[in-house]
């Protein structure tokens, strides 16, 4: 933690249980772009002169997850988190190092969850944002923030099937909405 400006920064790596290391007494630099579009939001985070031990571990995938921690000394939160997708490394100068790792929110939700399921004929939108969570619940999904669900009920059955993000979509475009990923919440 640095102490110029009372300035936080934590930068935690960690595998599928859970376990894995802090990187925040280095120099690190970071991008985080949030589209306001159907797709995740990405990550990017540059780590200076990392040791040879956990540069390597990073570079061979020991670690799947990221998670970003920043603000100052009293007025602090979660950045960003995510899916580690892929990491490199470098040497900046001939003193300096660096590792980068990117990242997606909720990468593995939106590239493989599927629905196949059938709403009974009288299903309404809040049926639909219930059936479009449960293909997400096992990749640790939860619901945000929802916009105000139609009431009306629909006279015919309703199959849904083919990828989860299109389902979404479709629900938005009903309700005059937008949808993303942020932080573990649809």
């Amino acid at each position: 933690m640095t102490t110029n400006w009372m300035r936080k920064c934590s930068l935690i790596v960690a595998n599928d249980a859970g376990e894995g290391i802090e990187l925040s007494g280095l120099k690190i630099s970071f991008n985080i772009s949030r589209p306001d579009i159907s797709y995740p939001a990405t990550g990017m985070f540059k780590i200076y002169n990392l040791s040879r031990n956990t540069a390597s571990r990073i570079r061979q995938n020991e670690f799947t997850q990221i998670k970003f921690i920043a603000g100052y000394q009293d007025n602090f939160g979660l950045i960003f988190s995510g899916q580690i997708q892929y990491s490199y490394g470098g040497r900046e100068n001939p003193t300096d190092t660096y590792s980068v790792i990117q990242a997606a929110d909720s990468d593995q939700a939106h590239n493989f969850s599927v629905m196949n399921t059938t709403l009974a004929a009288g299903y309404t939108q809040q049926d639909v944002h219930a059936a479009l969570m449960k293909p997400i619940g096992v990749y640790d999904i939860v619901a945000g923030a929802v916009p105000e669900f139609a009431t009306t009920k629909a006279p015919r059955g309703k199959p849904m099937f083919g990828m989860h993000r299109d389902e979404v979509s479709s629900l938005a475009a009903q309700c005059k909405a937008t949808w993303r990923y942020e932080n573990g919440r649809l």
